[in-house]
């Protein structure tokens, strides 16, 4: 017996909706942010995310303010099985010398944009925040802003 209600069509929908079936989600656009200015002390913090194409490849520019929107990372998108992902290698110039640490960005897509995963390569188990940050799609640049005004 062929079911024909509501919840049988309900599931159905699901299924065919379901990017298991070979529909990959679509490359994103447009900005998100979860960068926010502390009261207190005027300290930008969070990250901030440009997505784009360049000559048809999905690209990304990226920030991550810690105290401040200081340097920006334009490296490409790639698409994995939790969603999308990129890397990019972080100067550090302090009393020490330079460092460089090569990070990792994993985003999981959410109903409201992106739950932001970061990690060191060299120990892609530990995450470097405490709690992964939602990114929201935004309609103006606030932390890249910061950033190409200090060039």
């Amino acid at each position: 017996m062929i079911r024909t209600g509501a919840p049988f069509l309900a599931a159905f929908g699901l299924l065919i909706g379901s990017p298991a079936i070979g529909k990959e989600a679509p490359w994103p656009k447009g900005i998100y942010s979860s960068v926010r200015m502390s009261e207190e002390t005027g300290d930008l913090g969070g990250m901030e995310l440009r997505f784009f194409a360049d000559a048809g490849k999905p690209m990304v520019e990226a920030v991550i303010c810690e105290g401040w929107c200081n340097e920006s990372y334009t490296v490409p998108l790639e698409r994995i099985a939790e969603g999308f992902a990129f890397g990019f290698v972080e100067r550090y110039e302090g009393g020490e010398g330079v460092t460089e640490e090569a990070l990792r960005v994993t985003l999981r897509p959410e109903r409201k944009g992106f739950r932001a995963h970061l990690t060191a390569q060299a120990d892609p188990n530990a995450p470097l925040w405490e709690e992964d940050p939602l990114l929201r799609r935004i309609g103006r640049p606030f932390g890249l802003s910061v950033v190409h005004s200090e060039k």
